[in-house]
């Protein structure tokens, strides 16, 4: 195999290479997505449960809206901000308590507050669902 032959050789081997990376990560991507509560898995089944949709009126004229996914899912998506955020569901001592380590989303009856790195940022919350 002469010289220019053997580059070739290379030169397909690290295309090859490359390729089935990039197969990899868009798998990866999509198994992300397809399991996140916000996104029905394929084929139309939903093996998550349907979320409830909440809209906080809270002092200052502030508002924000959360989507409670309940048992086995126990997550909320909260957009607050600007932001849409996925918040796991934590220890609470009273009410239910969504956080990410910065953002607390509380509530409690339809009540609720939010704090965002250790500052009560959305407080006397009214929601419009219990």
């Amino acid at each position: 195999m002469g010289r220019g032959a053997r580059w070739h050789v290379v030169g397909w081997g690290i295309a090859v290479v490359g390729l089935l990376a990039v197969a990899c990560a868009d798998e990866d991507l999509s198994r992300a997505v397809s399991t996140s509560p916000a996104a029905p898995p394929a084929g139309g089944a939903s093996a998550t449960p349907t979320p409830v949709a909440v809209h906080y009126l809270c002092d200052g004229g502030k508002s924000f809206d959360a989507y409670v996914f309940p048992v086995p899912a126990r997550r909320a998506i909260v957009v607050v901000d600007g932001r849409t955020l996925d918040l796991p569901q934590t220890v609470s001592g009273s009410g239910i308590r969504y956080s990410d380590g910065t953002l607390v989303y509380h509530s409690k009856g339809r009540d609720a507050f939010i704090e965002d790195g250790g500052t009560m940022t959305y407080v006397n919350c009214v929601g419009d669902k219990p």
